[in-house]
């Protein structure tokens, strides 16, 4: 696998410049579920900030010092594990600017997403944030659910994690025949083949309607060996970097697919000589170097060797 097999991180994500922020004020807060718990940079083990009967409220955090943000995230109810209609509906970003009045950067209206991931239209520049709710929710229950409040100063938004190469399978079978199979792909998620580490074009794409595998076919890389780019991407997030999964040379396909065709050792008689035969006429036509690429070379190998055994028999009359 050489060194363009994976594409390079050019623009990663910034890190949460609220983590850990200093809460300065909130309007309400339960006692086992404080605002403090909405910049801990998780949503694990119920971790939030949660007010119960509230509809609205707030609270304002100190960064510590002045950052330019241009990136700003909420993780809701349903992000933590909870209903949909419990998502926060209505809320907004504001900063304090440098004649101290509150400014808003940005308002989120009808909002049903678990997270709501966004790039500020234009970046501000400030120490002291709020989060303001309008609406925390349409469920009977209301309270105010948020499971974390993250900004930063990256633009880039987070992309989605890739399925790693031994879940993913290239296949180069003769002709427009050829297949992509690709393993653990979740629900939602589009998977598309690029055929060069930057090429622009998407060779073939594809939506998991469930979790599971996937495949895409049909497909032609052409007759020789060589590797296939994919990448994976979830809705709100960006495209994963793109791995890539070789191939083999069609010839080399064709005798791999000849060979697992065979009967099992166990199971083979002399009426099968002749495709036995046929496979190693095969693989010794095949240049040297693509021998070295049949997987199941010892197979053959003991398939000639009972084939041998079979014939001796048959001599000796046994």
């Amino acid at each position: 696998m050489g060194t363009d097999a994976t594409e390079i991180e050019k623009n990663p994500t910034s890190p949460n410049v609220a983590l850990k922020a200093k809460v300065t004020s909130v309007s309400a807060e339960n006692a086992a579920e404080p605002a403090s718990k909405a910049l801990d940079g998780t949503a694990l083990a119920n971790s939030k900030w949660c007010a119960t009967n509230m509809k609205t409220g707030y609270m304002t955090i100190d960064i510590g010092e002045e950052k330019t943000i241009r990136r700003w995230r909420v993780e809701h109810a349903e992000y933590g594990g909870e209903a949909n209609n419990m998502n926060t509906v209505d809320f907004e970003l504001l900063y304090k600017n440098q004649t101290g009045e509150w400014v808003s950067a940005k308002r989120i209206t009808g909002n049903t997403k678990a997270v709501t991931d966004i790039v500020l239209d234009q970046p501000v520049t400030a120490r002291e944030f709020k989060l303001q709710i309008y609406n925390s929710g349409t469920s009977p229950w209301g309270a105010i659910r948020i499971y974390d409040w993250q900004m930063f100063e990256s633009a880039a938004l987070p992309r989605t994690e890739n399925v790693m190469m031994h879940f993913v399978k290239a296949e180069n079978n003769a002709g427009a025949q050829d297949k992509v199979t690709i393993e653990r792909v979740k629900k939602g998620q589009t998977v598309r083949l690029y055929k060069s580490l930057d090429a622009k074009d998407i060779l073939a794409e594809k939506t998991a309607d469930q979790d599971g595998t996937i495949a895409i076919e049909p497909l032609d890389f052409g007759s020789e060996a060589g590797r296939i780019y994919y990448t994976v991407q979830q809705v709100d997030e960006r495209e994963s970097l793109r791995y890539s999964a070789a191939y083999l040379d069609e010839k080399v396909t064709e005798v791999i697919q000849q060979i697992n065709a065979l009967p099992d050792v166990d199971q083979l008689t002399l009426a099968d000589k002749h495709r036995v035969n046929d496979c190693k006429v095969a693989y010794n036509k095949l240049h040297p170097t693509l021998r070295k690429q049949v997987s199941n070379y010892d197979r053959l190998v003991q398939l000639l060797d009972r084939m041998e055994e079979l014939k001796k028999d048959f001599t000796n009359g046994n």
